[in-house]
């Protein structure tokens, strides 16, 4: 197998990407991804260089030339600080930014510098970097079903589930935070059941049992027991019972 071959494999798994995930970041089949791996097939330049970018590599790194650990360390760490890292000798000081200014006014050894440096990749790559990805494509393709799929409201029982139990689990927080929580869940549930029946404007649905209605919103009906009603129907309009 070719350095490119080896390379390739190594970068991916400590990427924690699968073959199938990175197939579909290429567009192409997960055999293709078997043939680059094992040095049947190496891809064209432009799939080279989107691997890179999803491996968060170099190209450079891909192909086995090597590069200096402390120059990669460095030019991360000011790509995403702002901050300069200048070795002298085994020392590395800092400068260009307010966190050198005022908090990193003495070097650290070099070693130190590449070990925080390497943990900081590490732990975005397997822990930060899938929620992000999750995060950012949940919500780029509910945007696009939501403009081509007109979202319609849960009922009115569903809505009232969903009121008591972000009351519960969000106790304390802002309530525009409250507000947003509830109409992401709704949102949510509508999208799974996209037959369901239409429900009120969320303006009618109070956070807790203190707060107003909006002007311009309906309260619910009060819940009342039919025998009551009986009751008073046998007693008449004018009992002081």
């Amino acid at each position: 197998m070719s350095a490119f071959s080896d390379n390739l494999t190594k970068y991916r798994e400590k990427a924690n990407i699968s073959r199938k995930e990175l197939a579909a970041i290429l567009g192409v089949s997960v055999a293709s991804i078997g043939f680059y791996e094992t040095g049947r097939n190496e891809p064209d330049l432009q799939k080279l260089v989107t691997i890179a970018a999803a491996l968060h590599v170099s190209v450079d790194d891909l192909l086995g030339y090597h590069v200096d650990d402390f120059d990669k360390a460095t030019a991360l760490f000011h790509e995403s600080t702002g901050e300069t890292a200048t070795l002298n000798g085994e020392s590395v000081t800092f400068s260009g930014g307010m966190a050198s200014r005022w908090k990193w006014r003495k070097p650290i050894s070099k070693a130190a510098f590449l070990q925080a440096m390497n943990e900081c990749l590490e732990t975005f790559n397997k822990e930060t970097r899938p929620r992000l990805l999750k995060d950012t494509i949940i919500n780029r393709i509910d945007t696009v079903y939501r403009k081509e799929n007109p979202v319609v409201h849960t009922d009115d029982a569903y809505r009232t589930a969903v009121k008591e139990l972000v009351r519960r689990t969000m106790d304390g927080c802002p309530e525009e935070e409250i507000k947003r929580r509830i109409k992401e869940i709704i949102h949510l549930e509508a999208i799974a059941h996209p037959d369901a029946h239409p429900a009120p404007p969320l303006a009618t649905i109070r956070l807790d049992p203190k707060q107003k209605y909006p002007a311009d919103a309906t309260p619910p009906a009060q819940d009342h027991d039919d025998a009551d009603d009986k009751k008073a129907k046998e007693k008449g309009p004018h009992s002081n019972e």
